[in-house]
């Protein structure tokens, strides 16, 4: 974990990603649509850029996989989540903010969110290991919402207020 987050902070360091090399930018030979876009997956690491957006929730969520999370643009916050041995609710255990050119290593146990607090940012998230060879949990109104593989990464759901 230390040395993934040593190298992704050397990349956020000499700048992060060039224009040209934005997942999101329209020259992209292969462009990705939504806020979401993976970058690159092997057995090893996932690597997914995931851009904020007004009227966009983060829910809490556990990969049971080590994540760093490097911020390119914008500010983020981590927020840590308990979860009750009883009954499974989770409870706020506080959270960190995260500037640009900063890096963020979340451990694979940990129930967190990471949310923008601006409506415009980019973050790199960098997964250690493969997110569809784990079980992986959010929890939606409160509930446990197990997750197919299919479905990753999922950061975030669209708002249900006006």
């Amino acid at each position: 974990m230390r040395d993934v987050a040593v190298v992704v902070s050397e990349f956020v360091d000499d700048g992060g990603i060039e224009l040209v090399d934005d997942p999101f930018h329209p020259a992209r030979k292969d462009p990705v649509t939504g806020l979401i876009a993976p970058m690159a997956a092997n057995a090893d690491l996932t690597v997914v850029a995931i851009r904020a957006a007004p009227g966009v929730v983060p829910v809490p969520q556990r990969h049971n996989l080590p994540v760093a999370v490097a911020v390119l643009a914008g500010t983020v916050v981590v927020d840590v989540y308990t979860e009750s041995e009883e009954d499974g609710s989770l409870h706020e255990a506080g959270g960190v903010e995260v500037q640009p050119e900063e890096v963020y290593m979340i451990e694979p146990d940990v129930v967190h969110r990471v949310r923008f607090t601006e409506d415009e940012g980019l973050t790199v998230h960098v997964v250690i290991g493969d997110p569809a060879s784990v079980e992986r949990t959010r929890w939606i109104d409160g509930e446990a919402d197990p997750v197919e593989s299919s479905e990753y990464p999922m950061s975030g759901l669209r708002s249900l207020q006006p």
